[in-house]
């Protein structure tokens, strides 16, 4: 007699099944290169990281070579390394790197603004001064100047005593707070002026000589 061999299969029940599957690969690899020079410049912020991309940028953030000190032996400025170090890397096919200027009791420079003052928070009237981008002596040449650009502006009622003028502008934002008004009295001979402390537009409507009703834009000025 002889054995019969029976084969069997395991049966499988209809179900769900998950497969993880890996991301794909970037096309390239993420920059390990990137060079960071520390040193000294002429001007920029000091300890902190700037990422510069060509000679040009380093220049309008950093400027020119800084010079350190006078050289007696050789009759010349010694400048610092930190701006040939930054060309050369450029130069030689390199295409980003972060800069660090450092410096030591390094000030700002304050420049006086002409016919300018500045409201404090008290309500104190101070000259006024503006401030160079960054420390270091590369601003010391540096002048400045003020040119007051007047646009006229139809006074249409006047409350001397709440300290309050209704103008007719031409346009809504031609008055804003903090802006300094002029008011020439002709019948007086004398001028008035004032920082405009807020400003609220009203819509109003006038009548023409023609009896026509239009709208128009009111700011009624608080000093």
């Amino acid at each position: 007699m002889s054995a019969t061999r029976l084969a069997t299969t395991t049966r499988r029940l209809p179900g769900l099944r998950f497969e993880a599957q890996s991301p794909p690969l970037a096309d390239s690899l993420p920059r390990m290169d990137v060079a960071v020079f520390v040193g000294f410049a002429s001007s920029g912020p000091i300890d902190q990281p700037v990422v510069v991309e060509d000679s040009a940028q380093f220049v309008a953030v950093f400027g020119e070579d800084a010079p350190l000190a006078w050289d007696a032996e050789r009759g010349l400025t010694m400048r610092a390394y930190l701006g040939p170090t930054v060309r050369d890397f450029f130069r030689q096919g390199g295409r980003r790197c972060w800069i660090i200027r450092v410096a030591r009791d390094a000030a700002y420079n304050y420049f006086p603004i002409p016919a300018l003052l500045e409201r404090r928070a008290n309500g104190d009237l101070c000259p006024a001064f503006a401030r160079a981008r960054s420390e270091g002596s590369w601003s010391d040449g540096l002048l400045i100047g003020a040119s007051l650009q007047a646009h006229p502006i139809e006074v249409t009622s006047t409350s001397f005593f709440e300290h309050q003028f209704e103008l007719s502008p031409n346009s809504p934002s031609d008055v804003q707070p903090g802006d300094l008004l002029r008011f020439n009295l002709r019948d007086e001979g004398i001028g008035l002026f004032g920082v405009a402390e807020s400003v609220q537009a009203v819509e109003r409507e006038l009548r023409s000589p023609l009896s026509e009703i239009s709208s128009a834009c009111i700011l009624l000025v608080s000093f």
